[in-house]
């Protein structure tokens, strides 16, 4: 964590700096369930895509199965990931999810697996954070919750390009005007909950 001030040199050396202690990080497991997506844009010259999902928290990335020849893709597919997180999840990064397109590798090589992956491109074409909006959101919203409670609900996609993913959206029609488009929708639903009998690693200053 970091602040950065910016004004004459008389202002800024008299703010007061103080320490402070670098959160403890705690093993969290996290469930990302990926449903289905709709309205992706084409990528390829047939119109469609070849969409898969990617999602990464801290130190940790997953990713489910490659969907061929379809701008609404269906894959009702669990990914777990373990990464090391704040014990104060305020201070935890968002989700990052982006669905990508993959191109296969040519000349029919992608059966040989792994010594063809360097061969196989993917190029993003949507992006979201969750849970959607501002950074007064957290991931806190997804942890503990009673099963019961944990429920598949669509966010938006925008365009790779766009570094802006952390607004809250307007009402207001000339303010939305302004705002990204979305390049389509994803269903999801994430858990998260401490790793059963993890450790955490240690904190310093």
């Amino acid at each position: 964590q970091f602040t950065i001030v910016f004004g004459p040199e008389k202002t800024v050396s008299a703010l007061p700096r103080t320490r402070m202690r670098i959160p403890k990080l705690k093993h969290y497991e996290l469930t990302a369930k990926i449903y289905q997506a709709q309205g992706l844009v084409p990528s390829d010259d047939n119109g469609l895509a070849d969409p898969f999902v990617k999602i990464s928290l801290a130190n940790a990335t997953g990713q489910t199965e490659t969907v061929t020849a379809s701008l609404n893709p269906i894959w009702y597919q669990p990914l777990t990931l373990h990464c090391f997180l704040p014990g104060d999840l305020n201070l935890a990064p968002k989700i990052m999810v982006t669905v990508y397109d993959s191109d296969p590798a040519p000349l029919g090589l992608s059966a040989l697996g792994k010594a063809t992956e360097v061969l196989t491109t993917a190029q993003p074409i949507g992006r979201a954070i969750a849970p959607p909006g501002s950074y007064s959101k957290t991931v806190r919203e997804y942890y503990n919750k009673p099963a019961a409670s944990i429920k598949p609900h669509w966010i938006e996609l925008y365009d790779p390009l766009e570094a802006k993913l952390d607004f809250e959206p307007a009402t207001d029609p000339a303010a939305q005007a302004l705002q990204p488009q979305p390049c389509g929708k994803l269903l999801c639903s994430f858990d998260l909950r401490p790793a059963h009998g993890a450790g955490s690693e240690d904190s310093s200053e």
